[in-house]
């Protein structure tokens, strides 16, 4: 009668934890399309950066994880100094956008940009701060 009565309580167990990991399954699913949702909004005004929400970890699994790319998916510690200009000048943008303010850009070491690589500022104004190789920072304001 014992045995009966425990393997009744375990299967009521196995049960409720399998209600259980249904639940923390979607929740997570929930979190995943609500971020990847906040993600899209955020990228669609961006050019030369994304964000992710997710990282894949080494099992395959994905992590909520708030991390900043390039435009060639790498991350903004590994791109050139360049590139992370370009990303911060992109940032300042979109927060200017997003609150409808104009404020100068200030680019540091504008030198580092050859050609048409510089950033894409056309619709404000911005400080070009550079040097060449002289013991002081020139500043062109355009």
């Amino acid at each position: 009668d014992k045995v009966e009565k425990l393997k009744e309580e375990r299967a009521l167990t196995v049960e409720n934890i399998a209600k259980q990991e249904q639940i923390l399954y979607e929740c997570g699913c929930y979190r995943q399309e609500w971020m990847e949702i906040i993600s899209r909004k955020i990228n669609s005004n961006l050019e030369d950066c994304c964000f992710d929400m997710w990282s894949p970890q080494r099992d395959g699994t994905l992590v909520p994880d708030v991390c900043l790319k390039g435009r060639d998916g790498i991350r903004y510690c590994s791109l050139n100094f360049s590139d992370q200009i370009k990303v911060r000048v992109e940032l300042q943008k979109l927060f200017m956008k997003r609150y409808g303010v104009s404020l100068p850009i200030f680019i540091d070491e504008f030198n580092v940009f050859s050609g048409n690589n510089s950033p894409s500022v056309e619709d404000y104004q911005y400080v070009r701060i550079y040097s060449e190789n002289v013991p002081y920072l020139k500043v062109n304001s355009l």
